[in-house]
């Protein structure tokens, strides 16, 4: 099925993507490691994020930064690489060497999305071994009060067309929202910002009609005296915290990719099972401290649910899998 006019062009059109697979075409690629884990880590380790300073991803991998600080006994710095959607800190690594000694705080759009709609970015999910989920945000659809009370069963259904802003033209939201209008013929058109807060900004400055993105504390307290509401969770399940919000599956749109945001530390797919058995436990202890919980949100931590690499893995798969069933009906 063709795109609908007016829907923006997937990420072969940014120039960070363009300077990303620049990097990709002339890197020659990590190497494996045979690292000791009893001597690990032997020099200061580095956390690459695909974002600019001060966001929500470059808060998360602060904080773990200084709890491993802490656990490992040597220096964690982050280094931020923003631009390509991620894909720019994600090809630093599997240019460094599988040695544990480099990972990316990664959100599940960029090793899982981006390389389905960017084929030639220069890797796929399978190059990196994902750590333990660190917090984790159900996408949500956030609305002005007088939309707010359309929504319900078929909302969607309508004539005039729904202008969203999402926080990236390869985020998991906006990929959703363009496959929900090229698969279903939903009269919705999304438009990337750079992120949740100008997506949001948009909003209020009424240059769309609603926003469509991560429900992380962050956004949350951006809304706080705004009058925009939570309308619909992209979450399989309500949200605890807010249990009023229906998912769009309860709706009536099933069958959408997964949306939700999973943050994760995520290494060079070559790394030795042994240091990555290591690293487990040390995120684990990270991702279960207060500090985190107060940066993040009692409500976005992972420490009432089991975590693992294995875990996590399910998740890029699990995701991956929903967008190339839903690529392959926009295709089709």
């Amino acid at each position: 099925m063709k795109r609908r006019p007016g829907l923006p062009a997937p990420g072969p059109t940014l120039p960070a993507l363009t300077c990303a697979l620049a990097l990709a075409a002339t890197a020659c690629g990590g190497t494996a490691a045979t690292a000791d884990p009893d001597h690990y880590p032997e020099r200061p380790v580095t956390m690459l994020v695909g974002f600019a300073p001060g966001g929500g991803t470059d808060t998360i991998a602060r904080n773990v930064a200084r709890c491993l600080n802490s656990s490992l006994d040597r220096e964690v710095v982050v280094e931020n690489k923003p631009g390509g959607s991620q894909a720019i800190a994600l090809n630093d690594l599997l240019n460094a060497p599988a040695d544990g000694h480099t990972m990316a705080m990664v959100t599940t759009s960029g090793p899982v999305v981006v390389p389905l709609r960017v084929p030639t970015v220069g890797y796929d999910k399978d190059d990196f071994t994902p750590l333990n989920e660190v917090t984790h945000a159900p996408s949500v659809l956030i609305t002005p009060p007088e939309l707010h009370e359309e929504v319900g069963p078929g909302f969607l259904d309508r004539e005039e067309e729904l202008v969203v802003s999402t926080p990236g033209a390869l985020s998991a939201p906006h990929q959703t929202l363009n496959l929900l209008a090229d698969v279903r013929d939903a009269p919705v058109r999304a438009v990337p910002y750079q992120g949740s807060r100008p997506a949001i900004t948009a909003l209020l400055a009424g240059d769309v009609n609603a926003v469509f993105t991560e429900s992380s504390q962050e956004v949350m307290d951006q809304l706080a005296g705004t009058g925009l509401q939570v309308s619909v969770s992209g979450g399989q399940e309500r949200m605890p915290h807010i249990p009023d919000v229906p998912t769009f599956e309860e709706l009536g749109y099933d069958g959408l990719p997964m949306s939700d945001s999973f943050w994760f530390p995520v290494l060079h797919g070559d790394t030795p099972d042994e240091l990555v058995e290591l690293l487990e436990g040390h995120i684990r202890t990270c991702a279960e401290s207060p500090e985190l919980a107060e940066a993040v949100g009692e409500n976005y931590v992972a420490n009432d649910r089991p975590t693992s690499s294995e875990l996590s893995r399910g998740v890029m798969d699990q995701m991956h899998q929903s967008f190339v069933e839903l690529i392959g009906e926009e295709e089709s």
